[in-house]
């Protein structure tokens, strides 16, 4: 299976802003505008607080939160921002019995109302919450090594597998 195309920092010279801002568009785009539905229900971004004149759930998907769990503290992630249009891919392929394919899906154990869809060869995730009548896009990240064998394990056991 193929995904969209990587946006790479070096295809902006290593000019942060112009980089920044192009995955920003890639999100408003491929995302925000895509009127996605998830299981029958619209998906909806967070954009307050905004940073910088770009929404709180684009922070969330290109950025790794720190110790002091201060937004302005966030440490953007190359692979995160590199990324930025995978999710739309990943949502438009899960189907209702948690897997299509390389993508699958479960909610997960520990906070049931959020669902996690991986892609397993890619070691990268997304994590969306539902709502009474939509879900709310949460965040993405690379997925290490220890969490997906956590991943496998938990979605072996939500489908019985």
């Amino acid at each position: 299976m193929s995904y969209p195309d990587l946006i790479l920092l070096e295809d902006y010279n290593g000019d942060w802003a112009a980089y920044i801002n192009a995955v920003y568009s890639s999100y408003i785009s491929e995302l925000v505008r895509a009127k996605l539905n998830v299981f029958s229900k619209p998906l909806s971004f967070k954009h307050a607080p905004a940073t910088d004149g770009k929404g709180y759930a684009f922070w969330h998907a290109v950025s790794e939160g720190v110790a002091s769990g201060l937004e302005a503290d966030r440490i953007p992630d190359l692979r995160r921002c590199e990324r930025i249009t995978w999710p739309a891919h990943m949502i438009a392929t899960i189907r209702d019995d948690g897997s299509a394919g390389d993508i699958v899906w479960w909610r997960s154990p520990n906070k049931p109302k959020r669902i996690i869809i991986w892609i397993k060869s890619k070691y990268y995730a997304v994590i969306l919450e539902e709502r009474e009548t939509y879900w709310m896009f949460w965040t993405t990240y690379e997925v290490n090594s220890h969490r997906a064998q956590t991943f496998a394990e938990q979605h072996a056991e939500y489908w019985n597998l």
